[in-house]
């Protein structure tokens, strides 16, 4: 099941609530070097990972109604390059350079006074930088209704498309949210890729954040000795970070801390591969820094 989340990471993202701001973000993650190992305690040799994200999104259009319900339609463009430098065998198990680049419009449409939904549809390119074919092109998509249980607590549940694996699948999703409010604010987020942090204002204007687990990923559709494969990678990092807001548009943050794993999964992209659980021998990246410094600016 390990390998179903890695590689639904890619189009997951593209369901998580919109912003009703126009805002855009560039940003710079390292990775320092570490051991490609596996279940049975085999060696593969060295690897880093730098990558460079960037995130645009625009509201198409945006109202409230009388109950101060928000109804959002919106479009957000992303971006990811990543470079993996590798050393010995690991260079044969990883891509040197992917790109992850795509557009998603989503909605948000309340239902009644505790529900609303959910919905998007996009698609994009997941390839190495030197294989990009028509095949490389995967879309996505999800529709979930979420519960307001109480003004902190939403739950929800629906399901999300992808051709990662061929043809078009749909699978059930579950979406959290728990926010305390306060002096000090702690968050749990879960809607394909997990968040759990706690964050305090110094002042006005310098965030400080822990953030406890989260989970990001990259894959990309590749073509080895003939055949159709997904590769796909998850990464688990947690970290302390400060976002300083220099005036109301500019903002910067900066974090550090540990990444714990770093999945290297290769599969045949067939509808049957979600249905194999026989033991494989999936590869990762043991514990390594990280660190991150990014830009974002709110129009």
């Amino acid at each position: 099941m390990k390998l179903k989340i890695a590689v639904f990471l890619s189009w997951l993202v593209a369901v998580l609530p919109a912003s009703a701001q126009m805002k855009a973000s560039l940003s710079y993650d390292y990775l320092s070097t570490s051991t490609l190992n596996d279940r049975y305690g085999n060696t593969y040799g060295d690897g880093n990972l730098s990558l460079f994200s960037g995130r645009f999104n625009l509201p198409l259009s945006f109202k409230m109604n009388e109950k101060r319900q928000p109804t959002l339609w919106n479009a957000t463009l992303n971006m990811k390059y990543g470079i993996l430098d590798n050393d010995d065998e690991a260079r044969f198990y990883n891509p040197d350079k992917i790109i992850n680049s795509g557009v998603t419009f989503s909605h948000i449409r309340p239902i009644n006074n505790r529900w609303f939904m959910i919905a998007s549809l996009g698609a994009g390119i997941y390839a190495p930088h030197d294989y990009i074919r028509l095949n490389s092109i995967l879309a996505n998509g999800g529709l979930v209704f979420v519960y307001t249980m109480r003004n902190y607590l939403k739950i929800g549940f629906g399901g999300g498309l992808t051709t990662s694996f061929g043809a078009p699948i749909v699978m059930p999703m579950v979406y959290v949210s728990w926010e305390r409010k306060g002096k000090y604010q702690f968050n749990i987020d879960f809607m394909g890729r997990l968040k759990v942090s706690a964050s305090t204002f110094i002042n006005p204007n310098l965030k400080l954040e822990l953030v406890g687990l989260e989970m990001d990923g990259i894959s990309a559709v590749m073509k080895i000795n003939g055949k159709s494969k997904i590769y796909s990678s998850t990464m688990l990092k947690s970290y302390l970070g400060a976002t300083y807001q220099i005036d109301k548009h500019l903002g910067i943050s900066v974090s550090a801390g540990v990444d714990w794993r770093r999945t290297a999964n290769l599969r045949d992209r067939k509808i049957n591969e979600l249905f194999d659980f026989r033991d494989k021998t999936d590869r990762y990246f043991g514990t390594s820094f990280r660190s991150t410094a990014s830009l974002h600016y709110t129009f």
